[in-house]
């Protein structure tokens, strides 16, 4: 969910037409993303965003200190539930993680995918 390291310097109304929202995690959580109701709130202002035609989103954790996969569940894994992984890298970026910050986000989005897809599985198989 990263936009391409050219587009990072370059304002939004530049390269696409559209709405572009940056949504700072820290405004919504303070220095710690760890509470699971933090998460549905930031996942809730994504998909506000996200409504608009033609929009892109940046999430931006810039000055977090400390991720919890039950944040990074709520308020980015359950978008797989509503975009599958090639629009969410056009659709989503998300910035100022640090390493641990995008190893959690890497995990949590490929657990997310096998709990939907399995969902979908056992729906399929009713």
């Amino acid at each position: 969910m990263r936009l391409p390291a050219e587009y990072k310097s370059v304002p939004s109304r530049v390269f696409f037409k559209g709405t572009f929202r940056r949504i700072k995690v820290f405004k919504q959580t303070g220095k710690l993303a760890v509470q699971t109701i933090d998460g549905i709130k930031v996942y809730g202002l994504i998909m506000e965003a996200l409504r608009l035609p033609y929009s892109k989103v940046c999430v931006d954790f810039s000055d977090i200190a400390v991720y919890a996969s039950d944040f990074m569940c709520n308020a980015l894994g359950e978008l797989i539930k509503h975009f599958n992984r090639e629009m969410l890298n056009d659709k989503i970026c998300v910035e100022g993680l640090t390493e641990a910050g995008s190893y959690l986000l890497e995990l949590v989005m490929k657990n997310a995918e096998l709990q939907y897809q399995f969902q979908m599985d056992k729906v399929g198989s009713i």
